[in-house]
Order: C-alpha cells, then structure tokens, then sequence
C-alpha cells in the first residue's frame, strides 16, 4: 500500500501508482455521497495465482460496500529469501 495513492470525491477515484495515474468519473454510477467511503479500500478481496509461474495477488478496490472500481495486481519475484513486489498495476473496471 505504501506504492498506491489514492482520492475519492463525490466525482471521481484516483488510484495513483508511480507516476501512473487513473481517474474514474464515478458521477455515472448516481451514487448517493452518504454511501461513498471516505478514500478508495483496497482489501477486503485477495486473490492469489501463480501466473506464468510468478505468484500474483489482485486487490480490489471500492468506493462503496458494494462498488468496486478496479483491481490492482502485484507481481511478485523471490528475492533475498522473501517475495518482494515486482510490478504493480491498477486496472480499472
């Protein structure tokens, strides 16, 4: 998490990894301001697979209990005796 930044408003969620910004106009989805989170939470679903024979793990993200926004994938490499992030990706819905 300390790779991701992120904003949400009652217009739009910014997920920023790096210098890879995205910018969701959430305006579409009508939802009411009382339901949106206070930021995009990423966690509450992890999935793990073994990609290419990489480990990977996709975070979701949401706005609301309900509203998910996009996923963000980290690859992982086995380096130094642990698995250390070796990219990181937000791909949006």
């Amino acid at each position: 998490m300390k790779n991701v930044k992120t904003k949400l408003t009652q217009h739009e969620a910014v997920v920023s990894i790096g210098d890879k910004k995205t910018v969701i106009n959430i305006e579409k989805f009508q939802i009411p301001p009382d339901h949106l989170f206070n930021d995009v939470a990423f966690g509450s679903i992890v999935k793990f697979d073994v990609v290419d024979n990489h480990l990977v793990a996709s975070v979701g993200g949401q706005i609301t209990p309900a509203m998910f926004i996009g996923t963000i994938e980290i690859s992982y490499e086995f380096k130094d005796k642990m698995y250390q992030a070796k990219k990181i990706e937000f791909k949006s819905e």
